[in-house]
């Protein structure tokens, strides 16, 4: 009975070693959820305002991102990173969606209070996608994954189409085909061609012949120009947007918004297909600049926001 007692005994601690760090994390990021968002949910649905907010956005970024892991995981290209690093761009792409359905029903909502609650709305995707990167981030391992060459590129390649699949199908099946319409903006496609180009070219010169590319180099193509087209998104906001807005141009502020929106969902929905596409090559060096462009691809979009839709100070309030 003894003998049986001490081989149970490092077993069960083996399993409670393994099964601590993962409760830890869990009940972290519940705590971290809690405290960013119960008071402020609590007052809205004190208010029985719950009838303003929508959550297919929402529900079409965790689906996606939940596709994402399962799918790398199966193919062996490391589900939690996958998962760190789409979620934010996904997120971002459900966002500004959102935002350009908040703004052809603006005309719609009940109120001042319905235009400012609808915001949540707008921003519950990509809030949401921060915290599930926030969670992928502290429980993936610190080192990269390594190199993966048991994937077909034909395999890859077809999961890479699987951002686009996704988003297609929320826009026409979800939505309908007169929202479809809404995702459609010339002035933003000529941006993001221009800057896929550029990213073509600058493998081209610097890596290797267009002729020799492989995946990594078109994964690498695609996430320049993406995340480009997304900075041209906020650069535009300020250069027009802006100064429309002072100037009293309520006709012109729409199309300047529109662009500036519609240039960080497809440059954000392009970077999500390169990190699919890019993840066999997955070192150091790679790794950080991801984290690094998912700071600036947030940092666009918020600039935006803070343009178009900027709070009222505690000065408003007390003057």
């Amino acid at each position: 009975m003894a003998k049986l007692s001490g081989s149970v005994q490092p077993k069960l601690q083996a399993t409670v070693a393994s099964f601590a760090p993962k409760v830890i994390a869990t009940l972290a990021l519940v705590f971290l959820a809690i405290g960013a968002l119960r008071s402020g949910l609590a007052d809205i649905y004190s208010k029985g305002a719950e009838g303003y907010l929508a959550y297919e956005g929402l529900l079409l970024l965790v689906v996606g991102i939940g596709c994402f892991g399962l799918m790398g995981r199966k193919l062996g290209l490391g589900g939690l990173w996958l998962v760190c690093y789409t979620s934010v761009p996904m997120g971002l792409v459900w966002s500004t969606h959102e935002y350009m359905i908040a703004l052809a029903n603006m005309d719609t909502r009940a109120g001042s209070e319905g235009l400012a609650l609808v915001i949540i709305t707008m921003l519950s995707p990509v809030i949401t996608a921060a915290l599930i990167c926030t969670f992928a981030f502290f429980i993936s391992p610190e080192d990269p994954p390594r190199a993966i060459t048991n994937v077909s590129s034909k395999a890859l390649s077809t999961f890479a189409t699987l951002p686009l699949a996704l988003f297609l199908f929320g826009i026409v099946v979800v939505w309908g085909a007169e929202t479809a319409i809404l995702s459609i903006n010339l002035d933003a496609s000529l941006v993001l061609l221009g800057a896929l180009a550029l990213g073509l070219y600058r493998r081209h010169v610097y890596s290797r012949p267009f002729a020799e590319f492989l995946v990594e180099d078109y994964a690498r193509a695609l996430m320049d120009g993406g995340k480009i087209t997304a900075f041209f998104g906020a650069a535009t906001c300020a250069l027009f947007y802006i100064p429309f807005s002072r100037l009293g141009e309520p006709t012109s502020l729409g199309p300047a918004l529109a662009l500036s929106i519609m240039c960080v969902l497809y440059g954000c929905l392009v970077y999500a297909t390169a990190v699919i596409l890019g993840c066999q090559s997955a070192d150091r060096e790679n790794q950080d600049r991801l984290r690094l462009d998912l700071w600036h691809l947030g940092e666009s979009y918020a600039f935006i926001l803070l343009a178009s839709l900027a709070p009222y100070s505690l000065f408003d309030f007390m003057g």
